[in-house]
């Protein structure tokens, strides 16, 4: 890892750089960018993408099969199948943002949007991200997977949406809970002691119905996709709002919980 960071304390946050290079940024990378003279990456992609197999390799036969509940990678295929890669997808979440950032594929640039979510990231940057894409390419569908934790922190951003015809289609990982936290806490301190995790079923989708937006709540694998179909017809600000299983902690989480373990 190569860490740039005007900051010298900050070199090695989180973990030790293999590089750190302290500097500001723009002039790091200014010196950086002209001795970057080969252009074939085909190599380097490739052995990206093997990496990341044994990741996934469980979910292959999740994707392509219904399940009920609905399992978050198989909302994401659904998602993926319905749309293509001819549209931009924005992530927000915990768990979410790791089941949106393996499940969707873009071909445009910056086509899949998730680089403030996860573990050490930050939360509620899905809807203002969502409508900033959607008003710099009003041609093209844009969709947003948000946790349901993270769909509270600018939800009312739906009535700016509204007001200023922004017809974004956000689509809500409802798993009830804080899902990176409360699976964190099962797996640090035990299911019987979890605190502040469980939000409940919420119909989020209502409240963007209030707001004169679509709303759509989904409960089976068999209506994702007419879901999706009737959101991005209406024209609208659409929140569907579909229920997944409660049960399913992302790999990301277990990594994480595994390096506190080694920590410890």
């Amino acid at each position: 890892m190569v860490r740039i960071d005007i900051d010298p304390h900050e070199i090695d946050r989180n973990r030790q750089a293999d590089v750190g290079l302290v500097g500001d940024c723009g002039s790091v990378l200014g010196q950086l960018v002209p001795l970057l003279n080969k252009k074939e990456h085909g190599e380097w992609l490739k052995t990206i993408k093997e990496s990341s197999k044994p990741m996934i390799e469980g979910e292959l036969k999740i994707r392509r099969e219904a399940s009920d509940p609905i399992h978050p990678i198989r909302l994401t295929e659904q998602i993926q199948k319905f749309l293509g890669d001819d549209a931009f997808y924005v992530i927000d979440g915990g768990d979410t943002a790791y089941y949106g950032l393996t499940g969707f594929m873009s071909r445009h640039k910056a086509g899949v949007v998730g680089a403030s979510s996860g573990l050490f990231g930050c939360l509620g940057t899905g809807i203002p991200f969502a409508m900033a894409a959607k008003l710099a390419r009003p041609d093209m569908n844009v969709l947003l997977l948000n946790g349901d934790g993270s769909f509270g922190f600018n939800a009312m951003e739906f009535d700016t949406m509204m007001r200023h015809r922004i017809p974004v289609v956000c689509v809500i990982n409802n798993d009830c809970a804080w899902g990176m936290i409360k699976h964190g806490q099962e797996l640090s301190i035990g299911c019987d002691r979890l605190q502040c995790a469980e939000l409940g079923t919420i119909h989020y989708e209502k409240m963007v119905e209030g707001l004169g937006g679509h709303g759509e709540f989904v409960t089976k694998d068999e209506e994702i996709i007419p879901a999706l179909k009737r959101a991005f017809a209406s024209g609208k600000p659409a929140c569907i709002n579909v229920m997944t299983d409660p049960t399913v902690t992302s790999p990301a989480t277990l990594l994480f919980c595994e390096s506190l373990k080694m920590e410890s």
